[in-house]
């Protein structure tokens, strides 16, 4: 497995009445495993507000769902901790499928306002038992 990169980039599209001001991209290439802090960390610059996180593979994980996670953690804090409620309001796709998309408005999300100077992560918490998965490209969407 290799570990891949992030990368933000701006765009002028609009979700309601305020604008994405950009997509933080989180990969990683080749076979998947579980592993936490997975692909390069991303440290925000200003305030941001998630407005959604997607996940999309080039491998399908097969025998079993393919899980991840996005941790943050602030300037102040110590450790980090997931943006989603509880482990079953993760990013997940589903056994024999490349994508899944999760709304982070609705589907329990704890830390959808995260400070300036704070650390995202993402974390692969499970894959695939017979295939694991592959090139793995999970997006956060984001306005200020």
């Amino acid at each position: 497995m290799s570990t891949g990169g992030s990368e933000g980039r701006l765009t002028e599209m609009s979700r309601g009445t305020r604008p994405i001001i950009g997509n933080l991209l989180f990969t990683v290439g080749g076979s998947l495993a579980v592993l936490d802090n997975a692909s390069a960390e991303y440290r925000t610059p200003t305030p941001l507000r998630l407005i959604s996180v997607s996940a999309r593979v080039k491998t399908a994980p097969v025998g079993a769902a393919l899980t991840v996670d996005i941790s943050v953690q602030s300037a102040a804090a110590t450790v980090s901790s997931s943006i989603f409620l509880s482990p079953s309001s993760r990013a997940t796709i589903a056994d024999g499928a490349k994508f899944s998309g999760v709304t982070i408005l609705s589907s329990g999300i704890s830390n959808i306002n995260v400070p300036a100077n704070s650390t995202l992560r993402m974390n692969i918490k499970q894959v695939g038992s017979t295939t694991a998965g592959s090139d793995i490209t999970a997006q956060l969407d984001m306005v200020q």
